[in-house]
């Protein structure tokens, strides 16, 4: 089993691109994130993307923007 590891910007869109392509319909849907891995609740996305510093790594010592935040 491969380990998981955080998507970049190019990965998610790749990805989203590829989604859409196969359900386009879905471009009508409301997005939402999941509260956790095991579906214990959702919230919708309510505002534009924007960049943040987080440190998620914990290699982010300059306090460098670092990640896109999605709501």
């Amino acid at each position: 089993m491969s380990e998981l590891k955080p998507l970049r910007l190019k990965e998610y869109k790749a990805k989203l691109d590829a989604f859409i392509k196969e359900k386009p319909s879905a471009l009508d849907l409301i997005v939402c994130t999941a509260r956790d891995d095991e579906g214990n609740g959702f919230n919708a996305v309510w505002y534009d993307p924007s960049t943040m510093t987080v440190a998620l790594d914990n290699t982010n010592d300059n306090n460098e923007i670092d990640c896109v935040c999605l709501n």
